[in-house]
């Protein structure tokens, strides 16, 4: 193996991992560009739903839209979790210790290297 193929950066997350990992919970609504969560994802807890919605808004690439992303600052994310902001920001916060997440500037993103993590993660909930 070259250590090429341990690169990993936004562009080369991969749409198969991120289908499997939101397929059962969320919807791209491609007319209002948002991501809406099923039913099923009200049995996700809410690190889990957070990883979710994180890996769903990299996918926007595989539909057309290149350079489109949900914001993703915590008060962006609260009603499309169904999240409150005092559980919110604190899981951010230990998602992003441990490397899952990333902030820029005021949005989370995933961390593209961590996505096989993430999916492991959401897979066991």
């Amino acid at each position: 193996m070259a250590l090429k193929d341990l690169a990993a950066s936004a562009s080369s997350v991969n749409e198969e991992v991120i289908e499997q990992i939101v397929q059962d919970f969320v919807r791209y609504d491609t007319d209002d560009k948002s991501i809406v969560l099923t039913p099923d994802a009200g049995r996700l807890s809410n690190r889990e739903r957070i990883l979710v919605y994180l890996a769903a808004n990299e996918g926007w690439p595989y539909l057309d839209e290149p350079e489109y992303r949900v914001k993703t600052a915590p008060k962006d994310l609260e009603l499309p979790l169904g999240i409150k902001p005092g559980s919110l920001r604190p899981t951010l916060k230990v998602l992003q210790k441990e490397n899952l997440l990333r902030k820029d500037q005021t949005d989370y993103r995933i961390v593209p290297a961590n996505l096989s993590k993430i999916k492991a993660e959401v897979g066991e909930g």
